[in-house]
């Protein structure tokens, strides 16, 4: 990276960073470069540093949109529902997925990963796929006949796992040190079992598992089961980690990451959780075995003994994955199921202490069928906690971090509510489900836009502090899961439009 555009960090010449790390080379010949060079250093001596190095970077680069409209005939607008009090928000959702679904040039002049097919953006600042949003717009995208799209976006995750050894947490070179809590085995399985539920797998799609098996088996076992990074032998249970301990490129002006967290490494560490920020990691999210991130990788565990026995593999290697499940199920039990106040704690893996901080992701365990009926009972007996008017906040404490109360997020319902559902607790599942989309309603009545997050206490638009990025529209995860909820859960019928 060009040391002019750290040095424009430095100098807080924008607001967000993330600008300056999405920057485009302009094409200049060799004269227009030493003329701008010319002319910075004349601004240098006359005005100041700050005026140089502004003239420089506009100079020199352009900050401009690469990723291009998708032809697909299936983007469009093609579905409603009947009921008309649900109409405008599904509608408007509809008009989105064109917005949503990009395609990256076959040559970038920025920091953007270019990718074999059209991928999921999130929309707003986020002008490129992130790992883990992606997967929670596919049932949506599936229910709506949109499964070529959802096979795209998981191609491209696979392909970036061929070439670069991670899935990244965004399709941004500078992502390249971190991933995204691992969902590509459940990604490649939503893809099957669609198939599956209309008959035989096809033998292209046997032969897409058979080249995605390999791939998910090496991410599982060379990056997140890797002792000196994201697994703890002691306790048998993972962590975030970052390979580098620098501030992250495309931070916001307004974060003060040293005091975010303990190093830099757990600043990006956490932005790997997907939950950037929470007070429940403390600072120190590189040393934190946390709940979401073992209770996915149960499911991965799960997931490649189901496709092990697909692909007719070795038994000894199905069996081992499935052995590791159980000892992982074990390990959770142990170090992060508190008995005396029935939630599951993310643990302090040096110090083997709780969390203080009662999250959300507790449901994750019931979603992923982890927990015991009594563990399941003990946690829907402390959704008093998290529940409000407007649906569950990502943690119990308000500490003006957004991954706190009083905010709520659509992962979070996702696997609140279908985690209820999976133990029989129905009247909660359904209850949850109608405030999220009663939420994701009132705001878009409210401002036409569908949000990154809910202020789950008010049921509304959340209150901004000023002191990081706004609240982003478009929104990926909103979307998809606000879908889900209302026809997989609330059951309201869709019906297709389009001749």
């Amino acid at each position: 990276m060009d040391p002019v555009v750290d040095r424009a960090r430095e100098l807080n010449l924008w607001d967000d960073f993330k600008t300056l790390a999405d920057l485009s080379l302009r094409t200049l010949s060799s004269s227009q470069k030493e003329a701008i060079a010319k002319q910075t250093q004349i601004l240098r001596q006359q005005q100041g540093e700050k005026v140089a190095t502004k003239y420089w970077i506009e100079s020199m680069y352009e900050h401009r949109r690469e990723l291009l409209p998708v032809q697909d005939p299936t983007l469009k607008s093609q579905w409603t529902v009947k009921s008309p009090d649900h109409r405008a928000t599904f509608e408007h959702i509809e008009t989105m997925w064109a917005e949503l679904t990009r395609q990256t040039p076959k040559d970038t002049t920025s920091s953007l990963i270019p990718l074999p097919h059209p991928l999921l953006i999130p929309g707003a600042r986020f002008q490129e796929g992130y790992y883990w949003d992606s997967y929670f717009a596919f049932p949506a995208l599936l229910k709506t006949g949109r499964q070529d799209i959802v096979k795209g976006q998981v191609d491209n995750f696979l392909f970036l796992l061929k070439n670069y050894g991670l899935i990244p947490n965004g399709t941004r070179d500078y992502y390249l040190t971190r991933s995204q809590p691992p969902l590509i085995s459940q990604m490649v399985r939503l893809v099957l079992e669609h198939e599956m539920a209309k008959g035989e797998l096809s033998p292209s799609t046997r032969q897409w598992l058979a080249e995605a098996y390999p791939l998910i088996k090496k991410d599982y076992e060379q990056f997140w089961m890797n002792p000196q990074t994201r697994y703890d032998k002691r306790t048998g249970l993972n962590h975030f980690w970052d390979s580098s301990n620098t501030p992250r490129p495309e931070r916001h002006s307004s974060d003060k990451e040293t005091e975010i967290a303990h190093t830099f490494r757990d600043v990006k560490a956490e932005a790997e959780s997907g939950k950037d920020f929470t007070e429940a990691f403390e600072g120190r999210a590189s040393e934190y075995g946390a709940v979401s991130l073992n209770s996915i990788l149960f499911q991965v565990e799960r997931d490649l003994a189901w496709m092990g026995r697909l692909l007719n593999k070795d038994s000894i290697e199905v069996q081992g994955f499935e052995t590791a499940s159980v000892a992982r199920q074990k390990a959770m039990d142990k170090y992060m199921w508190d008995q005396s106040s029935q939630v599951y704690r993310d643990v302090h893996l040096p110090t083997l202490r709780k969390s203080q901080v009662v999250t959300a992701d507790t449901f994750m365990p019931l979603h992923y069928k982890i927990a015991s009926d009594a563990q399941a009972k003990g946690v829907m007996s402390q959704l008093v906690r998290l529940e409000r008017k407007g649906g569950i906040m990502s943690a119990e404490k308000d500490t003006g971090k957004q991954w706190d109360a009083p905010y709520g997020w659509a992962p979070h319902h996702f696997f609140a509510i279908s985690g209820a559902l999976k133990y029989g607790y129905q009247k909660e599942g359904v209850r949850l489900a109608g405030k999220w989309v009663q939420s994701v309603e009132t705001i878009y009545q409210e401002t036409g836009k569908v949000i990154e997050k809910i202020d789950a206490v008010r049921g509304g638009v959340p209150h901004e502090a000023g002191d990081k990025y706004p609240t982003q529209d478009g929104f990926l995860w909103t979307n998809g899961v606000y879908v889900w909820a209302l026809t997989n859960v609330l059951k309201v019928p869709i019906i297709h439009t389009a001749h």
